[in-house]
């Protein structure tokens, strides 16, 4: 019985080393200035150049999902670990850290170059394929109901013809980045920003993208991860009030 507890401990002791061997930072980014649209004139030219016999491009979408390793999805913590201000107010930037780590049991994929042209070299111009991840900042007062904030943050960007711009976790590994918002709607025609006291959220986005011309066609792709991934994300306890200068004045007599 003694030797058979032994073993017992042995073993145990081998599977927590195993699953916590990987529970560390591995990379980091600060996504909070995001780069300058490129000058490069050939990437301007091989945006204004028509095919061969082609007087004008018409332009079409393709839509679907993005599956990674199999169908069950991955889980995933992803948090605010820090935040410049948790009054927020109307108009104001915010700075924040964001936590983005692998809960599950297998290792997951995601982008992790800050340069947008990663989305474009080393291919054919007329046949591209990248993928784009970013952090979405929300406000949530109750399930279901939630204002996405307007982000100042870059994106990141990969792609199998850039070595190094795919970055894969291991369980417990886990990212962080520096990004900024703005206290404004994301989307100020279908939300609207409201003072009062609010959870705020940090979700991760990340979807596969393509660019194909096909004759005259310029077919454009959008393959998010969508339900690929199910999300932790822990809420903030923030408020949000207007400043001075959006406070209603009172009438002059």
């Amino acid at each position: 019985m003694a030797r058979l507890a032994t073993i017992l401990q042995v073993a145990l002791c081998t599977l927590l080393f195993a699953t916590t061997a990987h529970a560390q930072e591995i990379a980091s980014a600060d996504l909070t200035h995001p780069p300058a649209a490129t000058s490069d004139t050939s990437a301007n030219q091989e945006k204004n150049e028509l095919p061969n016999g082609c007087k004008s491009m018409a332009v079409g979408y393709a839509d679907g999902t993005t599956v990674q390793g199999g169908r069950e999805p991955k889980k995933i913590s992803v948090e605010l670990t820090k935040i410049s201000d948790t009054t927020l107010i109307f108009g104001a930037g915010v700075n924040a850290t964001v936590k983005l780590q692998n809960l599950g049991s297998e290792s997951i994929q995601i982008p992790w170059s800050t340069d947008i042209r990663t989305a474009r070299d080393k291919q054919e111009p007329n046949n591209r394929t990248w993928e784009l991840g970013r952090f979405q900042i929300k406000l949530v007062d109750q399930p279901n109901r939630s204002v996405e904030l307007k982000t100042t943050s870059g994106s990141l960007f990969s792609s199998t013809a850039i070595p190094g711009s795919i970055l894969t976790l291991k369980p417990g590994e886990w990212v962080t980045a520096q990004i900024s918002f703005k206290v404004e709607e994301q989307n100020p025609a279908y939300q609207r920003l409201v003072q009062g006291s609010f959870g705020l959220i940090v979700e991760w986005f990340q979807t596969g993208r393509s660019e194909k011309v096909q004759e005259c066609n310029r077919i454009l792709g959008f393959f998010p991860y969508g339900d690929s991934y199910l999300q932790n994300n822990p809420p903030v306890a923030v408020k949000v009030e207007k400043g001075i200068s959006d406070k209603t004045k009172e009438p002059t007599q």
